[in-house]
């Protein structure tokens, strides 16, 4: 079984996840050494990742077939949908206080006529909605 097919069977069951959280290190090949966990979250609220940091290490992650969950700065369209443009296999929203925070990652991340993103960037979208779709509804 696969690191995203655990992760899946996880969710689904309502076990624990064990995270491996990145704020400061932006290098890809420190991913590797992190896969004994079920996924590596990588902290855009807090740590030091842009545009530039983050397409690098969510390409090891795919190249490791491990998942990448990026906690994003805010529960917003246009910042959910950046990160999974750009490779993230799922997104921790902080602070959610209210259903239409959980609405906006909703939309970020589904096709209409559930959400009203499109395809683009990296292609983690159709990824990461094919892996984790059944997991979480």
């Amino acid at each position: 079984m696969n690191h995203y097919e655990q992760l899946k069977m996880k969710l689904a069951n309502c076990q624990p996840i064990v995270m491996s959280n990145l704020m400061v290190t932006a290098s890809p090949l420190l991913i590797e050494a992190l896969t004994a966990s079920d996924c590596v979250l990588i902290d855009k609220e807090h740590g030091i990742y842009g545009t530039e940091e983050l397409i690098p290490m969510t390409m090891q992650c795919r190249h490791l077939q491990f998942p990448s969950i990026v906690r994003v700065e805010d529960s917003l369209y246009h910042l959910i949908a950046k990160a999974i443009d750009l490779g993230a296999d799922g997104i921790m929203l902080p602070r959610v206080e209210r259903m239409e925070q959980v609405a906006a990652a909703v939309e970020a991340m589904h096709f209409l006529p559930i959400g009203r993103t499109a395809d683009g960037g990296c292609g983690g979208k159709a990824k990461a909605l094919r892996i984790f779709s059944t997991a979480v509804s």
